[in-house]
């Protein structure tokens, strides 16, 4: 297992727990407004360049910590000849078509966040999914030779939204706190 940092002090953490940090990732794939499929780009560069080539990869970013072993591993074995990449993602209780507003011009002023016809009811509509980064899994090919997740057949592996939390905020972090405490027990 390899980990992708520009942090000497994750990279040190990730040795002591038996990873390999063959590089440091330069600053700019490392901000906040960073393309992570560049970042998949550099570190599948290097490994193929500098180590070995491979068939598989898998990015499980350290933001989806409640993920499970079970649902990586069914992701792996989900990507087929016929699929590029496999996702995850959970049941979302809004649709953007029935539940979702966006702001207009100030912050009071808002309307619905997609166009096109009127839904009343929730049940009119597909079942959507947050997508999550518990896990990505593709060859790395498909990383080298496409800009996005979406240029080639994506599946989706349906995970709990306990094992979906993602953390982008102090709330996130507080809930993947309580899960992970409750698992503990």
């Amino acid at each position: 297992m390899f980990v992708s940092t520009d942090s000497a002090d994750i990279a040190d953490i990730a040795l002591e727990y038996g990873a390999e940090v063959p590089f440091i990732r330069p600053a700019d794939l490392a901000g906040d407004d960073s393309s992570e499929w560049d970042a998949w780009r550099h570190a599948v560069s290097f490994v193929s360049d500098n180590i070995e080539s491979f068939d598989c990869f898998v990015s499980l970013p350290a933001t989806a910590p409640c993920r499970e072993y079970h649902d990586v591993k069914s992701c792996i074995e989900m990507l087929c000849p016929d699929t590029d990449i496999v996702i995850t993602g959970s049941k979302s209780g809004h649709h953007p078509a029935f539940n979702m507003v966006k702001l207009d011009n100030n912050i009071s002023d808002c309307s619905r966040f997609l166009d096109g016809d009127t839904v009343y009811r929730r049940q009119q509509v597909q079942q959507p999914f947050n997508m999550s980064t518990v896990a990505y899994v593709t060859r790395p090919d498909y990383i080298l030779n496409t800009n996005s997740i979406w240029d080639g057949v994506v599946k989706l592996k349906q995970i709990s939204k306990l094992s979906a939390i993602d953390i982008d905020d102090i709330e996130d972090f507080r809930m993947a706190e309580l899960i992970l405490k409750d698992r503990a027990r």
